[in-house]
């Protein structure tokens, strides 16, 4: 439907007639529309088990939800979860003690560990198709590449 509302014709998809019908209930009921819907609502199906039971209970919004999502760790994902739903944590107060449990995180591992997990990161990035994070990445490896010259006359 996507592809059919940008005029772009695809095949195997929903024709005319049922992406009408899916437009006139989304219309009817007129809190959301089906592009918002397939872009914000239907990820949630995504999240983790434990994350999505809390969320389909009504005791936390989706927003926050998709955000406690991101916490990899079980453990540190459900501590943050109930604080959150204890506490009532706004969408800012996760997000920082998420940044804060990363930064933590970050200090206990090696140095040589966190780059290893920054360039896997940086690979798979969508960051190579923004022309101005392109430009900061040059400067940051041209600041490296200088770095290991040094280390190499030392």
């Amino acid at each position: 439907m996507q592809n059919e509302a940008k005029g772009k014709v695809t095949q195997n998809v929903l024709g005319s007639e049922e992406s009408k019908t899916i437009q006139s209930i989304f219309n009817t009921l007129g809190t959301i529309s089906w592009e918002s819907f397939v872009s914000s609502r239907l990820p949630l199906l995504k999240l983790p088990k434990d994350v999505l039971d809390i969320l389909r209970q009504g005791k936390i919004e989706y927003t926050k939800a998709t955000a406690i999502a991101r916490v990899k760790n079980d453990l540190g994902r459900m501590a943050l979860m109930e604080i959150a739903i204890k506490e009532n944590l706004s969408l800012v107060q996760i997000n920082e003690r998420i940044k804060s449990s990363r930064t933590t995180n970050s200090e206990s591992i090696s140095l040589k560990a966190r780059y290893k997990q920054v360039s896997n990161r940086l690979q798979k990035a969508p960051i190579w198709e923004n022309p101005k994070k392109q430009k900061a990445l040059e400067k940051l490896l041209a600041q490296i590449e200088s770095l290991l010259d040094e280390n190499s006359l030392t």
